[in-house]
C-alpha cells in the first residue's frame, strides 16, 4: 500500500480575477501560517482546464507586494488637478 505522507501545503481552489477570462487556479496554502505559497492552473476547471495566461500566477505578487495599496486613497485637490 502507498505510504501516506503529511503535506505542509493545502490546495485551494480558487478563480482569477485579473481579466474576464476568470481562469481556475489552484492555491498553495502553507497550512501553519495561512500564506498563499505560489498559484498554478486547476485542471479539474471546467474553462480553463489547468491552462492560464501569466496573469494568474502573478497574483501571488498583488497580494504580499511591500508597494501595494492597503487601504482606499483619499483625493487631494480638485477632481483633474495635479
Amino acid at each position: 500500500w502507498p505510504q501516506k505522507i503529511a503535506r505542509r501545503y493545502m490546495l485551494v481552489p480558487t478563480v482569477c480575477f485579473n481579466c474576464e477570462s476568470a481562469c481556475g487556479l489552484l492555491a498553495y496554502v502553507d497550512k501553519t501560517t495561512l500564506e498563499i505559497k505560489k498559484f498554478e492552473g486547476n485542471p479539474k476547471h471546467p474553462g480553463s482546464r489547468g491552462r492560464n495566461c501569466a496573469k494568474g500566477p502573478a497574483t501571488h505578487n498583488q497580494i504580499y507586494d511591500p508597494e501595494r495599496i492597503l487601504y482606499p486613497l483619499k483625493r487631494v485637490g480638485a477632481r483633474g488637478e495635479g
